[in-house]
Order: C-alpha cells, then structure tokens, then sequence
C-alpha cells in the first residue's frame, strides 16, 4: 500500500528535482508555469480516506491522464512513480505554449504522452480508458464543463477534480445553498478572459451528479470568510475524488444481467444482483418498459442486502421509477439482490428473460 500522504512527501521531493532541471535547461526562452502544482498532493492527504488513501489502488489497471498539465510537473512525478501518463493541455491557453511539458519531456527522457487539446471543441478523449484523471483547477476555464465531463465519465474510473466555488455573488447576493453557477466577466477574475464558471458546492455537486459521477471524498479549502467569484482574498476551492457511474461502471454486476447497450444500460432477468463498496443510502433508478406492462399488466421489484430486505415497489405503468436501499455505514463489500415477481419469458423473437431496465446505480451521499 502507498498511503498518499508518502506520496505527497515524495512529491515535494520530486519538485526540487524538477526544479534543478529547469534551472539548467540551456538556451531557454520561455517562462515557467509559476504555481506549485505538485502541492495538489498535499490536499489529495487532506481529502481522501479509509480505503481511498492507497494511491497505487486507485491508479491500478490503466494509465494515468493529466488534464491542464501545464508543464507536465505531475505527469512526470507520476512517471516516476511507474505509471503510464498522458498529458493534456492546449497551446493557445498554456502559458507557455506547451513549450515546458515538450522541454522536460526531452530533458528528463521521458515517455509521457503529450497531447495537444481543445476542450472547448467538441473533441475525443485520446486512449481506450484510464485507472484515474486529475482535473485540478480547469474547470472554471471551460465553457462548457458538462460536455466535459460528461464524455470523460465514459473513458475513466477515478476522477480527482478541484475547481473554484462560491457562496456570494460580487454584489453581495447570497447564493451558498442554491444548485447554481456563476458566469464571469472577460476581466472579471485575474483579468483573465479564459475564465467562465464559478459553481456554488450544490451547483458543483449537481454538475458532478447529472454527468454521470459519484464523490467519493469531498473537500472544501477556504471560505474563512463568503467566498466570492472574484477576488482572491475571498477564494475558496473544492477538492473531490470521483467515481464514473457511466454504464453501471461503480459497481460489480453478479447475476441476471443482459449486455450492455448503447447508451450504457442494461435488461435485466427477474432476479438480478450487484456488489458495492457504497455505504447509506444508494438510489437503483430503473425504467420500465410499455412491453413489460403490456405483457404483465404490473410487477414488483423487491431488494434485499444480508438479512435485511428493503421492502417492495409496486409498478402498475410503464416510465422511471426509484428504488433506495439504505446499507451499513461501515463501507465494506455488500452484495444486493433484487427480483421481480414475474418477467416475460423467453420467446422465439427474443430469447431472453426480460425484466427491467436498470439505468443508473448511485450514491445518494
């Protein structure tokens, strides 16, 4: 196991060395990115716990993808840490123009993948899939952060993700505990036209809900005093560990399950069954199909974790409906079984049992 709080000590440890690099690239004519953005390691320390904390965990079974890497500091610290990289940033927002990421890349012999993208295209995400991305402090600088994140949710598993939020308005309007995003002036923010959307918590923690994501560990820095969009004294700043929901992805499926379709759902048979690390109350959202109404004139769906059965769900019409199971605290594996009192059986048109629909599987932490 490699608690993240040695990695956020080996990270201050690589800075130095990257530092000494740049010091002695000859012939340089180009400024470096000028924040601490190893520092993200720290707050990883602060934001994640229990199992969340082994990083190699996290990051096991695929590679690694930088978003906004400007000059690449964590994509190489990463590399050096044994995993594959790829690092995305775009040249006409970069702050040197990509030129950094590419010099230390030569100087450090590195293998990082460097792409060059712009996010506010409507672009493809290079690689199959990725274990994890890092998205830290780029989402205020994307003009439409739901595409955004709504595609990624389809290629990666763990998202770490910081972004700006806000309580107040620069006027003074409280608006702290409403789902909403704040649009900035071109100069409104560091005068820096690239700036577009300060969400509240609520507002973030939507966004992060409707494009297919669960938080897994959430925290805020900052906000001593209401935060604002615009000022740097009153600058707060949400960090947050995500987990995709995209194609029931943030869950083991067990028994009765039909492929996957194109949008990510699946049919399931009368009695089917999953495993989750969820703990409190998980939310089962699930569409039942005209033809199971037309065939069965109504069902039941009942549910049931261990010992404990979560009572039923009567379905007499077609649409979406709700199921919630409320699992123990205690975060450890739980199986849950569902079944329906009846399905429609297999027929020579289409030889499976047919149940419901199950769309998505989330906590409703």
């Amino acid at each position: 196991m490699a608690d993240i709080g040695e990695i956020a000590k080996r990270a201050g440890q690589f800075y130095f060395h990257l530092e000494k690099i740049k010091a002695e690239l000859p012939g340089r004519d180009f400024e470096w990115y000028r924040y601490y953005s190893l520092g993200n390691f720290e707050h990883f320390d602060l934001l994640l716990t229990g199992a969340h904390r082994d990083f190699d965990a996290l990051l096991a079974g695929g590679p690694v993808l930088d978003i906004g890497c400007a000059d690449g500091d964590a994509a190489f610290f990463l590399e050096s840490l044994g995993h594959e990289v790829h690092a995305v940033d775009f040249p006409a927002t970069n702050i040197n123009r990509m030129r950094g990421v590419r010099a230390l890349k030569q100087a450090l012999g590195s293998r990082i993948e460097v792409h060059e993208m712009d996010l506010d295209s409507q672009f493809t995400w290079p690689g199959r899939g990725y274990s994890v991305a890092m998205m830290l402090g780029v989402l205020y600088h994307l003009k439409n952060p739901f595409y955004v994140l709504d595609t990624l949710s389809k290629k990666v598993r763990y998202l770490f993700l910081s972004t700006r939020i806000a309580r107040t308005s620069p006027r003074g309007l409280a608006f702290g505990a409403e789902p909403v995003a704040y649009l900035l002036d071109n100069n409104e923010l560091n005068s820096d036209g690239t700036n577009f959307w300060i969400f509240s918590e609520p507002g973030l923690r939507r966004l992060i809900r409707r494009t297919h994501w669960e938080v897994l560990d959430f925290l805020t820095l900052g906000g001593d005093s209401p935060s604002d969009p615009h000022t740097v004294a009153n600058d707060e700043r949400a960090f947050c560990l995500l987990r995709s929901r995209s194609r029931l992805s943030n869950v083991k499926l067990l028994e009765g399950w039909h492929g996957e379709e194109e949008a990510g759902w699946r049919w399931t048979e009368r009695r089917f069954s999953f495993e989750t690390l969820c703990h409190g109350r998980l939310a089962v959202e699930v569409y039942v199909s005209p033809v199971v109404i037309q065939h069965l004139g109504s069902v039941t769906l009942s549910a049931r974790c261990g010992g404990a059965e979560f009572g039923e769900l009567a379905i007499v019409s077609d649409g979406a409906y709700s199921y919630y199971c409320d699992l123990p605290e205690d975060g450890a594996p739980r199986t849950v079984a569902f079944e329906l009192n009846r399905a429609i059986q297999p027929g020579r048109v289409d030889g499976r049992e047919l149940g419901l629909v199950v769309t998505e599987i989330r906590s409703c932490r």
